[in-house]
């Protein structure tokens, strides 16, 4: 497996490290940005298990619907549709 290099942006005269003193005010920069997008991302992984949850529950709401319309194919012992 290939691992990709980080390409590094060379910042006026300092090679590939910025100065010490920009950084913390970067990261303060971005502190509000990346707080957002982890609430977004919280927010969508919410999402995603409520519906994988409802899924689940639609499931076993078709299957007895099916057993309701169709009790000559259903199958006991597996537990499955014919």
């Amino acid at each position: 497996m290939r691992t990709k290099r980080l390409r590094v942006r060379w910042h006026n005269s300092l090679g590939p490290y910025l100065s010490h003193a920009k950084t913390p005010d970067q990261n303060l920069a971005l502190q509000d940005e990346l707080y957002n997008l982890r609430s977004e991302t919280k927010d969508a992984f919410e999402e995603a298990k409520a519906l994988e949850a409802r899924w689940t529950e639609l499931q076993r709401e078709q299957k007895e619907v099916y057993q309701v319309l169709h009790p000559h194919c259903w199958c006991p012992r597996s537990f499955t549709l014919c």
